[in-house]
């Protein structure tokens, strides 16, 4: 935060653009750690949420501190790091949860097939067993990355604690 605090020039201007950004990412981050005890959040969930996932959700018509929020959205995604717990927040191939890349910059060839990019871990995990969408198959070379992903899930398992997010980021 102390970039944006930051005085510019000599005429001791706060650049309250940066300043208001920081403080909309900072609204996300709340959103993704809410506690029972934090009441903004459990209004802010039941008004523009409605038991759907924050990365999921749309902005049409609501208030200007939402619209903000949505503006922002994609530059906490570019520091969030997602601890996969019960699957419901995490998007499968846009968020950072397996690895330290989003699986849509690790397996490009799969992403460009998938119908649902915005899919949850949940919307891709059925009873144990991954499924996927795609809208048409796979030619040979890109089988590696197929097999290649499914190597890597091999080890995701879930649970009932709600996923956890950590900023990688500097502070």
């Amino acid at each position: 935060m102390s970039a944006c605090l930051r005085i510019v020039g000599a005429l001791g201007i706060l650049n309250t653009r940066m300043l208001n950004e920081l403080l909309l990412i900072k609204w996300i981050w709340r959103l993704y750690n809410c506690s029972k005890k934090d009441v903004c959040c459990q209004l802010l969930q039941a008004k523009y949420l409605k038991n759907r996932p924050f990365a999921n959700s749309k902005c049409s018509q609501e208030s200007q501190f939402w619209k903000g929020i949505h503006k922002v959205k994609q530059k906490f995604s570019w520091g969030a790091v997602f601890i996969l717990n019960n699957d419901r927040n995490v998007r499968f191939l846009e968020d950072v949860w397996l690895g330290n890349v989003p699986l849509k910059l690790k397996y490009p060839e799969i992403y460009g097939k998938c119908r649902d990019k915005q899919a949850t871990v949940s919307d891709c995990w059925d009873n144990g067993n991954w499924g996927f969408d795609f809208t048409r198959t796979f030619r040979f070379h890109d089988r590696g990355s197929w097999e290649s992903l499914k190597l890597e899930l091999q080890g995701v398992s879930l649970n009932d604690r709600r996923d956890m997010v950590h900023w990688a980021l500097e502070k």
